[in-house]
């Protein structure tokens, strides 16, 4: 799949709306920016009013995102590093693959909580839920998205806390 311009603008738009502030390593140093890889949108045929997206994360080491909420429903799926996941509003489940290749949920991260989830976890996120993410580690933080929003909706809302 060819990604079009206006989609890599849509990322990095993204990109900057939805990154918080990030400890400057010196005073003449920019911190390094997310990595944003957007495969879609496309148009399910059994959903025509939504849109369907996979996007690749990778999050600098000491990078804290904004709060924010999505319009529709997300699953996240930390593939390397530690994710640490704090939800505003909402209760927001954590999952890993069973012994029997079928998905546990492990926990339930609620208003208020915080939680490191591992590689091979993954969260699923509603619209109502409000939640922020950060990379707290030394190594970057690598995330698969996949998300299902109404047609025309960003990727991610930021929401004051």
């Amino acid at each position: 799949m060819r990604i079009s311009g206006v989609a890599l603008l849509m990322a990095a738009g993204l990109v900057a709306t939805v990154l918080g502030p990030v400890p400057a390593r010196s005073a003449d140093a920019t911190p390094p920016a997310v990595e944003v890889t957007p495969m879609g949108p496309v148009q399910p045929q059994a959903a025509p009013s939504q849109s369907l997206y996979l996007v690749r994360y990778v999050i600098p080491p000491h990078t804290t995102l904004v709060v924010h909420r999505h319009e529709g429903t997300q699953i996240g799926l930390v593939v390397s590093g530690n994710l640490t996941y704090s939800v505003v509003r909402g209760a927001v489940p954590v999952f890993r693959t069973g012994s029997d290749s079928k998905p546990v949920r492990i926990d339930v991260v609620t208003s208020g909580q915080r939680r490191v989830i591992d590689p091979g976890q993954w969260v699923v996120e509603t619209a109502g839920d409000v939640h922020s993410g950060a990379n707290l580690g030394e190594v970057p933080l690598v995330i698969f998205t996949s998300s299902l929003l109404r047609k025309g909706a960003p990727l991610a809302t930021p929401v004051q806390p």
